[in-house]
């Protein structure tokens, strides 16, 4: 969405009280998709996931702090926290273990 409603994020950007915005809104698509892509491909995964996670803490602090919404809205925000907290712990274990035998990594090597 980041791309398809360019406005939008950016004005969710600003609701926040970010700073740069422009910036921190093509650097936010670039590691996505540059790190999802890694992910997805098995090159660099161990990185790929790493830089997901990084990327993730500022980014749940800075837009799902329920604990500072109105009462309506935070059970909404407590559900993405955790969702990416969640996605968090799967990228420490990816980034911890690597991605498995099926990966470009690996390609042109013996498996032990």
């Amino acid at each position: 969405m980041k791309i398809m409603d360019w406005t939008g994020t950016e004005a969710k950007m600003a609701e926040q009280g970010m700073f740069f915005i422009p910036f921190f809104h093509v650097a936010a698509m670039l590691v996505e998709i540059a790190a999802g892509l890694s992910l997805l491909l098995g090159y660099k995964a161990r990185l790929g996931a790493l830089l997901l996670f990084l990327y993730l803490i500022p980014v749940t602090l800075t837009f799902h702090h329920f604990w500072s919404y109105p009462p309506e809205k935070q059970e909404v925000q407590t559900i993405m926290f955790m969702h990416n907290l969640a996605l968090m712990g799967g990228l420490l274990l990816l980034s911890t273990f690597g991605p498995g035998p099926l990966n470009v990594d690996l390609k042109g090597r013996r498996l032990p």
